[in-house]
């Protein structure tokens, strides 16, 4: 299974196009969306969704750890690393590895 990986919390003219992309998914990915802490870009989830790239289980949970994520980086920039972590949010943000500059 393949996710967007270019998908971020929505900005601008984002966000106009955003309702009618919401109004295409099942109601799970919606509820999954709606109840996000962040305004998502949602396009890039929905060709994937509409290609049969990815589930609507596979999504929801997809959709909930990117939010789970952005929050804790949000917490991070906000707060620094002692403050307390809440119930069902995440202790650690996961490392990504940095692409190499080639030579």
């Amino acid at each position: 299974m393949s996710h967007p990986s270019n998908v971020g919390p929505a900005s601008g003219i984002v966000r106009e196009n955003s309702m009618k992309h919401f109004d295409q998914f099942p109601a799970p990915v919606r509820a999954a969306i709606a109840n996000a802490r962040f305004d998502w870009a949602v396009a890039a989830w929905l060709k994937a969704f509409k290609s049969g790239h990815v589930r609507t289980g596979d999504l929801v949970a997809h959709i909930e750890n990117n939010d789970k994520i952005e929050t804790a980086k949000t917490r991070f920039k906000a707060w620094g690393g002692d403050y307390p972590i809440l119930p069902g949010e995440i202790a650690h943000i996961p490392l990504t590895k940095k692409k190499g500059r080639g030579r």
